[in-house]
């Protein structure tokens, strides 16, 4: 199954050699719950497959680790998202 990143607006697929990564959601507990709020996706589930890829977080929330790779920190939140469009969406919506 192909990777795609959950997040709105975003359309970002898994690219065999691309340079971003893509991260499951955390299995449980408030970690798991402040990805969720921070997608901004009412009624969100994630499933076992659900990826939000690495534009969605900055940079100081990842560390290199004792092999000398890039991974993600144990309590990064992803932040930077894009939800213009869902704001021109329900004001026009009002209208």
């Amino acid at each position: 199954m192909p990777q795609s990143c959950v997040a709105y607006n975003c359309y970002i697929r898994h690219r065999k050699g691309g340079n971003l990564k893509f991260h499951t959601f955390p299995k449980t507990g408030l970690l798991r719950d402040k990805w969720i709020a921070a997608l901004g996706r009412a009624d969100f589930v994630p499933s076992t497959y659900s990826r939000i890829c690495s534009k969605h977080f900055h940079e100081n929330d990842y560390e290199i680790n004792a092999h000398g790779k890039k991974v993600l920190k144990k309590d990064a939140i992803p932040s930077k998202f894009c939800f213009v469009n869902s704001i021109a969406r329900s004001s026009d919506a009002n209208v």
